[in-house]
């Protein structure tokens, strides 16, 4: 816990002294929309209505106290490696573009994966696939590779360090 604890410290330093770093945002402001501002207002407010009247007639009790799975599609245990290095690769290159990038937004990799791709295409694909991103997630990729090396040098684990 004090490693997660200091790494954050020190992220937080480093972004402390180097502030232009952090001033990376894909959507400028309304001035860029590519609709007219009275069009996203309008839809704004009726998607809120509509979900939150949604929310409260069809959920109506708690559903989220025990995990559930669900699986309608898997990706095959071989693939899984192969599906986190990708995983891997996506995250180092959405970083890297944010670093060293395009600096403007409507050119940047980054805009259009995070906000296309990540945040539409990854819930829709996962409607219609099952977990995907468990394969994919570069965190989970991590944590596994880390696993491996950790079993592979004779530490199973679980185990006491």
């Amino acid at each position: 816990m004090w490693v997660v604890c200091a790494l954050s410290a020190g992220l937080l330093v480093l972004e402390a002294a180097w502030p232009e770093l952090a001033s990376a945002h894909g959507i400028s402001g309304l001035a860029s929309l590519p609709v007219p501002a009275w069009l996203f207002a309008w839809a704004a407010a009726i998607v809120l209505v509509v979900s939150f009247v949604a929310l409260s007639t069809l959920w109506s009790s708690p559903r989220l106290q025990q995990r559930q799975l669900r699986a309608l599609g898997r990706v095959p245990a071989p693939l899984t490696p192969l599906c986190g290095l990708i995983g891997v690769a996506l995250f180092a290159l959405v970083i890297y573009a944010g670093y060293e990038g395009v600096p403007y937004y409507t050119a940047n990799f980054d805009p259009t994966f995070i906000y296309v791709i990540f945040w539409v295409g990854v819930p829709v694909a996962s409607v219609l696939t099952g977990d995907m991103f468990s394969a994919f997630s570069p965190w989970r990729a991590t944590a596994r590779a880390a696993r491996w090396a950790g079993a592979s040098a004779g530490h199973p684990p679980g185990g006491a360090a």
